[in-house]
């Protein structure tokens, strides 16, 4: 076999094996950090409702938390893949997933830090972060989770 066939071939298939195991390593100790954190910030209860039942709560204000969590290498190859057949792409759903925990975490501690322990209203908004050298395609997901907090008495 050929040395330049096998160098040509074998640095794209190593590359993807390292992103695959490295990004898989990654991704579970994401996941474990934000198991830590919703059990942590379990107290904060997050209800989708615009109306607070409750007369004995006060409003605290307005709480966000935002996250960007990029992509690998390897995700973008297995959507690029599965872009030509069609199908769901389950590499994004996983960094969807992610990201929106995440963001819940990030809305949480700052309902925590203003003495909240409820926010109604959550919603959410997500952005496809394209690649800034102009190149098309998905380098990562952004996504914004907001509310009102309430402190109950």
């Amino acid at each position: 076999m050929d040395i330049d066939l096998m160098i040509n071939a074998g640095i794209p298939i190593g590359l993807l094996i390292i992103t695959f195991i490295s990004g898989r390593i990654i991704e579970k100790n994401h996941r474990n950090h934000l198991e830590d954190q919703e059990r942590f910030l379990k107290d904060i209860i997050i209800v989708s409702d615009r109306n607070i039942p409750f007369t004995d709560s006060k409003t605290v204000g307005f709480v966000q938390g935002s996250v960007v969590i990029g992509q690998d290498y390897f995700i973008a190859f297995a959507a690029s893949l599965r872009g030509l057949i069609g199908g769901r792409v389950r590499s994004y759903e996983g960094l969807y997933d992610r990201a929106r925990r995440e963001a819940i975490i990030r809305m949480k501690q700052s309902a925590k830090n203003k003495g909240a322990n409820m926010v109604f209203n959550i919603k959410f908004n997500s952005m496809n972060v394209a690649s800034l050298t102009g190149k098309r395609g998905v380098v990562g997901v952004e996504i914004v989770a907001y509310g009102t907090a309430v402190k109950r008495q």
